[in-house]
């Protein structure tokens, strides 16, 4: 009998000495609740890192962009233009050999023509598109026959067609992130791809704009919020129907 106590007595002593380096339900509770605290200010934190990155290499793009043109109207006469009519309609429908040529002459990339914070436009099956290329920033660029396509340029009605006639290079917009939208929709706007386009600098909802990366004529490249940006859609001179989805820059 007493070897029978002094063995439960040990066993006892034992389970103690093992479940004392071990955790109660509370505590691990508590464990996961910081886990989960630490996440939840973190996270924004590394989006938003990851958000201003975004931002760095855009402006890089439009920069770059922006010397590109520079370089093509060196070329030509201090024009810049995209070639010809060629079926797109909306600013950032490219026809593919005026493209291919002022890549060449500016030594871009593709990427340079994606802005980063939409990854997703820059697809194969964009780039090249019926005939054409659909890139993913906004061009204010005109046709070479005097057209723009399909949008008419602020307060002059007309595209850049010439650097050196450009009355205020500092004023005047010449490449933009591509904020595009339908009334209230700016991350689910259908065209002729099979995928649908967003805007590029989304809120943590991806459902509304925080702004964009604009380009001016003089070679500069700033944020603007979106509060700051103005509504583009085109109607056509004494229409009133819209035609295509609002350009916003």
């Amino acid at each position: 009998m007493k070897a029978t106590c002094r063995t439960v007595r040990l066993e006892v002593r034992r389970s103690a000495k093992a479940g004392a380096g071990g955790f109660s339900l509370v505590e691990l509770l508590v464990v996961v609740a910081v886990i989960a605290l630490l996440a939840s200010i973190t996270l924004p934190a590394l989006q938003l890192a990851g958000e201003r990155s975004r931002r760095v290499v855009c402006s890089n793009n439009i920069r770059q962009n922006l010397n590109a043109w520079s370089t093509f109207a060196v070329e030509h006469d201090g024009k810049v233009f995209i070639d010809r009519w060629i079926g797109g309609a909306w600013m950032w429908d490219w026809d593919a050999g005026t493209r291919d040529a002022w890549m060449a002459e500016g030594r871009l990339l593709r990427d340079t023509m994606y802005c980063p914070s939409c990854p997703e436009q820059n697809a194969d099956g964009l780039w090249n598109f019926a005939g054409f290329c659909v890139s993913g920033y906004w061009y204010m660029v005109g046709r070479a026959d005097g057209t723009g396509p399909g949008m008419l340029y602020p307060d002059e009605d007309e595209y850049v067609h010439h650097l050196g006639a450009v009355r205020n290079p500092a004023g005047t917009e010449l490449v933009t992130d591509a904020t595009i939208g339908w009334g209230l929709n700016f991350s689910s706007i259908q065209g002729g791809f099979a995928v649908p386009h967003r805007s590029a600098h989304l809120d943590r909802d991806r459902r509304l704009p925080v702004g964009g990366m604009i380009g001016f004529v003089d070679g500069r490249a700033e944020w603007r919020a979106f509060q700051e940006m103005k509504s583009r859609a085109s109607t056509g001179p004494g229409s009133t129907s819209v035609k295509y989805p609002e350009h916003w820059w």
